[in-house]
């Protein structure tokens, strides 16, 4: 909890000091406010930026973090210590508020538990530590094809890791994002200038992300970060002032990149673009149109490098943008595999033992007819309200349209977006986790218009707070590990993911060898992860996986692609 709590400031820190050096360099082409916000995720993404560039040529790992120390003293000297006095003030703006010191206790004592999500195991931390120990290694996708699915993420998940400082890797980045949405929402509803529709709005999601997010707080995982910097976007531009303030329109740029190199669900955001060029159109220029280019190189362009040097595709995993050709590109038959099983996994919720190939081509009604029955309403029963609203909201939209539509004009771009973002996530992969953000705005913003009557101030922040004191009573009594001992330990350091305490009795590993000679660490079933095993090691055991040299950092190929990538599940194979 401590080291958590630490980390948290040093990001805080590192990011506002960043993130002010940033805003004053653009200011001169993008002139408007910034609110502290904002200028954490201006810092944010300037640290992206430069993290995907640097982990193509080297491993990203503590070292960097220091490098960046150096940066922020550096430009906080240049600025007069100006940056730390905005970052103090702004803190002790924010620690005066009850409801804040309860929204930090409620992330910390779900960030120091262990991840229960298997994905964090069984490619979200092997993907960290790989990015930590090497640069971006050619072929990845050929020892385990999971392990291409880039994301920006696991490029800053690996610098601020610290496992050789730690003793284990830490994931202090969605607990960090959260409190910063909730500090930013909590912020929000105590504006007086904010619109109903905004203020019962930003009430809404808040308490919908808490909610929903918290249990994630302590994974590697990408949700969090899609759901939330998806949400910044919207909320940002559903901003009254963002029509007078030229920056918001470069951060809402920034921001829209920045969500698709975090998860490819985000796609549907970049619907936003043409709106955002239409809105400003009266005084964008081309010198404006020149950032934006640049903008889009520096963090689309590194993403889309990585993309290649991992798996040889553009974009992971997708075999039609196959523009490349290099040996160490991963089978077309395990990308499609990987591709369709996304869709496979979100409508049926099956695993990769069970994969039916057939069921993919199911009309549509079967398949939600099954996901109705099967899947959706017996999994995911506390996501049944917004679900059918948001496929109920184009009738309520539309009758507001024909009825008022000088009180939507502010509304529709963000809610056509949504939209196309909600149907994009039912049609390609209707796991709630991956479109809460479409959801929400999609099924929230029709009928919050029709309330005029905001909340008091007082009863909407009372509102996050009896959020956060149910989320907490709720960890309380829900805790595995009530031992005192255990519980003191966490006071320090969060639980760690690790294959030394997977939790399964039989979580054993065999050590096998390829024709070429690579031995391979291949876990035994029921376990499907690897954990943090810095040896090459995957659940889809192959015999043609050879080294494209002497070394890992030299990258994976194989020597003859696999006819289906299934047939090595190691949960198939009889344990040696």
């Amino acid at each position: 909890m401590l080291i958590l709590l630490l980390l948290w400031a040093l990001l805080y820190i590192l990011l506002s000091v960043l993130g002010e050096g940033i805003v004053l360099a653009l200011q001169r082409h993008w002139p408007g406010t910034v609110s502290p916000t904002e200028t954490v995720l201006m810092g944010l993404m300037g640290v992206i930026s430069v993290l995907q560039i640097v982990s193509i040529f080297f491993p990203t790992n503590c070292w960097f973090v220091a490098g960046l120390a150096l940066l922020a003293i550096f430009i906080n000297w240049q600025l007069a210590n100006r940056p730390i006095r905005a970052a103090t003030t702004n803190f002790y703006k924010l620690v005066r508020q009850p409801v804040v010191w309860l929204l930090i206790v409620v992330i910390l004592v779900y960030a120091i538990g262990r991840p229960v999500n298997p994905d964090s195991g069984t490619y979200h931390l092997p993907t960290i530590r790989y990015v930590e120990r090497y640069a971006a290694i050619p072929g990845l996708g050929n020892l385990f094809s999971r392990l291409a699915f880039n994301s920006s993420f696991f490029v800053i998940g690996a610098a601020f890791g610290f496992t050789d400082l730690a003793g284990q890797t830490l994931f202090p980045l969605n607990g960090f994002l959260l409190l910063l949405f909730g500090d930013y929402s909590i912020r929000q509803l105590q504006r007086l200038n904010l619109s109903p529709v905004l203020r019962n709005l930003q009430l809404s999601i808040v308490c919908l992300a808490l909610f929903f997010l918290i249990r994630q707080v302590n994974a590697p995982g990408t949700d969090v970060w899609a759901t939330l910097l998806t949400l910044f976007v919207f909320l940002v531009w559903l901003n009254e002032n963002r029509r007078s303030n030229h920056f918001r329109a470069f951060l809402l740029v920034a921001l829209v990149f920045t969500c698709l190199t975090v998860k490819l669900a985000t796609l549907p955001i970049l619907l936003l673009l043409p709106f955002v060029a239409y809105e400003h159109r009266h005084w964008i220029r081309w010198n404006h149109g020149v950032w934006v280019t640049i903008l889009a190189c520096l963090l689309i362009g590194p993403w889309l490098v990585r993309n290649v040097i991992l798996s040889g595709y553009l974009i992971f995993p997708f075999t039609e943008l196959d523009l490349v050709s290099v040996d160490w590109k991963v089978a077309k038959n395990a990308v499609r595999f990987e591709h369709d099983f996304v869709t496979f996994w979100a409508r049926f919720h099956l695993p990769e033992t069970k994969f039916d190939p057939e069921k993919l081509t199911w009309p549509f009604a079967r398949w939600v007819s099954w996901w109705w029955t099967h899947w959706w309403f017996w999994y995911n029963w506390p996501n049944r309200p917004t679900f059918i609203m948001a496929v109920l909201s184009p009738v309520l939209m539309a009758s507001q349209w024909v009825y008022g539509r000088e009180r939507l004009r502010g509304l529709l771009a963000a809610y056509v977006v949504a939209l196309a973002g909600f149907l994009f996530w039912f049609l390609k992969a209707p796991e709630f986790r991956f479109g809460y953000a479409f959801i929400w705005i999609a099924a929230l913003l029709p009928i919050l218009n029709l309330i005029q009557q905001p909340l008091p101030t007082r009863i909407a922040t009372g509102l996050v707070g009896l959020t956060l004191i149910g989320l907490l009573v709720f960890a309380a009594v829900n805790r595995e590990n009530h031992k005192p001992d255990s519980l003191v330990a966490l006071l320090l350091i969060p639980a760690k993911l690790s294959h030394l305490n997977s939790g399964e009795q039989n979580a054993y590993y065999d050590l096998r060898r390829t024709r070429s000679g690579l031995a391979v660490v291949v876990p035994r079933a029921p376990c499907e992860a690897c954990f943090d095993i810095e040896l090459p090691c995957t659940p889809f055991f192959s015999d043609d996986l050879q080294l494209r040299g002497k070394t890992i950092a030299e990258g994976f190929r194989l020597t003859h692609p696999t006819i289906d990538s299934l047939a090595h599940n190691s949960i198939q194979l009889p344990a040696k």
